[in-house]
């Protein structure tokens, strides 16, 4: 196997502004330049062309059309707070990460390093659950490892767990009673599997409360109390062809979503994304929209945008399934869960294909699967150095280096919002944001319309689809109206509030509709008016 780098992005809980870049180890299964670029997972050697080989493999378009707003500029301060309250009660100062409700009306935020908070039926203060409680942000050891430190196969991998070290990060709410959540992994978790190699004997040397923290919960009340069952995200022995010993790379859950109506967890990670299952804990990991550098080096991270796609397509048992927007530091992806009928495998080459086979990975001219994964490996902020020369005119391979900061313009996505017309609003704490066509043209800069390009957060609101955005920075909310207009939620709307960063803003489920907006000062802004 070969050893890569990829950049991992560190985010300290307690910090509101980006978070810093470090560069670190990880050990990667699969070639540089074969079918795919990192990693395949389970039948993921056999690409399937599918719609993707028609009109995705397209160039990008000549320019923005802004997508049809034609009161772009035009702002107006909201001056009242109605419509808006502001629960806080019992809450923790200063890490309030997300907040989102379950379909019982149980709003529940996660709260860093003082845990999981729930405020029931909505109303009274929030209770918080912690360690002691049952939450549990750290896998199991297995097999041959398990034996080495002498204990029954599925023993915890952490005897001395920390919220602290494994906050709370992200939260989506279930069924009634029930939330989905996210913990931030260990300093060096995605590398530790793989630190001294990649035999038996050097996983064996790997510390598993390391390779093994973070990872995701589902948390259900239960009496007076919770009940929990963990996400381990690791593939085990003999599941991944090109690391056959397992897999443990994803462990800081940036984002998560559960799928109403479904049995779907959608889970936005450092490394790449997941899916889980809501009524077993089982976890499919992972994809990515990655691409090589020129040394060979994995350029993958920090999932924080997820939005589900709005067009349906059906499975084999005809149920309705959908696509998936996915967007992180280095690129964004439709996931083509949908149009693959529902195959997470079968979609993972519509975003992973470098090449066909590795005659054609130096020149992708007449490999049109090749050419529609590229497409949908989108570089929403493009940057100088690309991952082929100049398509469609040149298709041959080019790789940025990552170690020289002028081929990069790091696209950092905090947020997506999918539209019904199949346009996504893609947001950057970096960047500010841009409109998106179905296929990843690029159809508006919007960035110069809004206060801040430090975004933390967008939703579209179902009501009228408007789409509401939330600052890193502290700019207040922000609510952009179909037609481009602007109604700005300052301190006259917020009060003390509108100072404060936003890294999480989600939509109720049901009606009324309510804007669940995760104030990380230490409230959550609850929005049912019009």
């Amino acid at each position: 196997m070969r050893r890569a780098l990829v950049l991992l992005l560190a985010a300290a809980c307690s910090r509101s502004g980006p978070p810093s870049l470090q560069i670190g180890p990880l050990q990667d299964g699969g070639p540089v330049d074969a079918s795919m670029p990192d990693d395949a997972g389970p039948d993921a050697s056999t690409p399937d062309a599918g719609p993707d080989a028609g009109p995705d493999a397209g160039p990008p378009d000549a320019g923005p059309t802004d997508g049809g707003m034609t009161k772009l500029g035009q702002v107006s301060t909201i001056s009242t707070s109605d419509g808006w309250t502001f629960p806080s009660a019992g809450l923790p100062s200063g890490t309030v990460m997300g907040a989102s409700m379950d379909e019982g009306g149980n709003l529940w935020v996660a709260g860093g390093n003082a845990g999981v908070y729930v405020q029931v039926s909505g109303s009274g203060s929030f209770r918080g659950y912690g360690l002691g409680d049952g939450l549990h942000p750290y896998g199991y050891l297995r097999g041959q490892v398990a034996a080495d430190y002498g204990v029954p196969d599925g023993s915890p991998a952490d005897r001395s767990p920390s919220l602290d070290a494994t906050p709370v990060i992200s939260i989506s709410g279930g069924p009634a009673g029930t939330a989905f959540v996210g913990y931030q992994g260990k300093d060096g978790c995605e590398d530790e599997w793989d630190r001294f190699g990649g035999t038996l004997a050097d996983h064996e040397k790997a510390n598993p409360s390391i390779y093994k923290s973070g990872e995701a919960d589902r948390v259900s009340l239960a009496g007076g109390g919770i009940s929990v069952w963990h996400y381990d995200i690791y593939s085990g022995p003999g599941v991944v062809g090109n690391e056959p010993l397992g897999r443990e790379k994803l462990c800081s859950v940036r984002r998560i979503l559960y799928e109403h109506g479904s049995n779907r967890v959608w889970i936005g990670a450092n490394h790449g994304f997941a899916l889980g299952f809501a009524d077993n804990g089982a976890v499919w990991e992972h994809v990515h929209p990655g691409i090589n550098d020129i040394h060979g080096w994995m350029m993958t991270d920090a999932y924080y945008g997820i939005a589900l796609d709005t067009v349906a397509h059906l499975d084999s048992t005809g149920a309705t399934v959908f696509d998936v927007w996915f967007g992180g530091m280095i690129r964004t992806t439709r996931f083509r869960f949908g149009e693959a009928g529902g195959d997470y495998w079968k979609a993972q080459p519509r975003t992973e294909l470098y090449a066909s086979s590795s005659a054609t990975a130096g020149d992708i001219s007449h490999d049109l699967p090749a050419q529609a994964a590229y497409w949908n490996r989108i570089d929403v902020w493009p940057d100088p150095i690309g991952e082929r020369w100049d398509p469609p005119s040149d298709w041959h391979s080019r790789e940025p280096d990552a170690k020289n900061p002028a081929d990069w313009n790091y696209d950092n996505v905090s947020g997506i919002a999918a539209m019904p017309s199949g346009y996504a609003f893609i947001a950057s704490f970096t960047n500010g944001m841009r409109l998106l066509d179905h296929d990843g043209h690029l159809a508006g800069e919007l960035t110069k319309y809004l206060p801040s390009q430090s975004l933390g957060a967008v939703v579209r609101d179902p009501v009228d689809d408007s789409v509401w955005i939330g600052y890193r920075d502290g700019h207040g909310v922000t609510r952009m109206m179909p037609d481009g207009s602007i109604l700005q939620y300052g301190s006259g709307a917020l009060g003390g509030h509108a100072g404060s960063a936003i890294w999480d803003i989600q939509i109720a489920p049901g009606t009324p509709r309510k804007v669940i907006v995760a104030f990380r000062s230490g409230a959550v802004g609850v929005y049912s008016g019009r």
